[in-house]
């Protein structure tokens, strides 16, 4: 027998493989994987591959069921374009089914109503029969795992990735996260909770739920918003007052700047420059430098503290920054430095209120401690205190 006798027999006789849609047992908001059976496969190997793909809650896949609830058992009964239940040990509920799975299987009974009717008008002629054969072939086209939406024959199905911004709960100087949600890496909701786990970092452990700005919680990916911005929660509750402050707010179109109309054009005038710091004329060439402040930070409750001279220049823009880096080098014991304070107890609010040689208290959540402050600061502030003659007042200036 030669080759290409050999070789017409095999591709003759050959089976298609099965392209099939399975989705999650009793999960209304799954969207359904798309499963290639390969040839030559059992069911058992069937089975592994789904436990891989779906992932059930519950662990392995164990069964596998029609759209109606029946049992499948061999591959023989997996056919070609029809939808599956994939589940565990627990029983199959229909019930709580994904509702992508109803609308699929609604679509298609309707379909099936509407060829057994215009079979029905057109009687057992023979151009009815060929109009039926027609129409109950598949059409070559390869369903999706998203929404049950076709894919296009030749080219690539593209859709367009989602970037959201996922911030710490209760945690209001998070600078927050960004992620992009691309329906080929993140094929369910569970995919990037883990991901939101290993990104964000809750000390209180995995991200469990995910929520908006409001506090109303987001259970699948098509729920997110392009640019949108979440919070991150895990067993604890949701905390929207200390959340306030992390999200970066969207203007309104009320409070975005009318465009200005003109009728012809402006010349423009030439105007000096004016420095932003105590109204100075800025050189015309060269660089305007804002003179860095050197501070020493107390950690609060400790007055044996010595403090850490710090070096406030321009590269803390915010107080926020600036409470990152003094957790580092101050080490207050109650956590993150969260506030700073004077030693007369006013709050520092923004990087212009320090002055160039202070002493400032750092604290965490707690209250400051003004009858623990640093030793060597507080002597010097007591009040109606005698003037230091010349040799104490030198040695005070070398102690701090």
């Amino acid at each position: 027998m030669s080759t290409a006798t050999r070789s017409s027999r095999s591709l003759s006789g050959a089976k298609k493989s099965p392209l099939i849609l399975v989705f999650r047992n009793a999960d209304k908001h799954h969207q359904g994987v798309q499963v290639l059976v390969r040839p030559g496969i059992t069911f058992e190997q069937l089975l592994q591959q789904l436990t891989t793909v779906v992932g059930l809650p519950t662990g392995a896949v164990r069964k596998l069921y029609t759209a109606d609830g029946k049992s499948v058992k061999t591959l023989d009964d997996v056919l070609d374009g029809h939808n599956y239940i994939a589940a565990g040990p627990e029983k199959v509920n229909l019930e709580s089914a994904s509702e992508s799975l109803k609308e699929l299987e609604k679509s298609k009974s309707v379909k099936e109503e509407g060829e057994s009717k215009e079979d029905a008008h057109d009687g057992k002629s023979e151009e009815a029969e060929d109009a039926k054969a027609a129409s109950a072939t598949p059409k070559k086209s390869v369903v999706s795992a998203y929404g049950g939406k076709p894919l296009e024959k030749f080219g690539t199905q593209g859709e367009k990735a989602k970037t959201i911004y996922a911030y710490r709960n209760a945690d209001k100087h998070h600078a927050g996260v960004k992620v992009a949600v691309h329906p080929r890496k993140f094929k369910n909701f569970d995919q990037l909770r883990e991901h939101l786990s290993k990104e964000v970092k809750l000390p209180t452990g995995p991200v469990l739920k995910v929520l908006t700005v409001d506090g109303k919680s987001i259970k699948d990916l098509e729920a997110l918003e392009d640019e949108g911005s979440y919070i991150c929660c895990g067993a604890e509750k949701f905390s929207k007052e200390r959340n306030v402050r992390a999200i970066p707010k969207k203007l309104t179109e009320k409070e975005k700047p009318a465009p200005v109309e003109t009728s012809a054009p402006i010349t423009p005038k030439k105007v000096p420059v004016v420095s932003a710091y105590a109204s100075k004329s800025v050189e015309k060439f060269g660089t305007q430098a804002s003179k860095a402040k050197v501070i020493r930070a107390y950690r609060n409750g400790d007055k044996h503290d010595q403090g850490k001279e710090i070096t406030v220049n321009a590269k803390f823009k915010t107080l926020d920054q600036l409470y990152v880096h003094l957790s580092k080098e101050v080490g207050v014991v109650t956590g993150a430095v969260r506030h700073i304070y004077t030693f007369d107890g006013k709050v520092i609010k923004s990087i212009e209120d320090f002055e160039d040689g202070g002493h400032y208290v750092c604290t965490g959540a707690e209250k400051l401690k003004t009858e623990t402050l640093p030793s060597i600061k507080r002597k010097s502030q007591l009040p109606d205190e005698p003037a230091a003659e010349n040799g104490e007042e030198a040695s005070g200036h070398a102690l701090e």
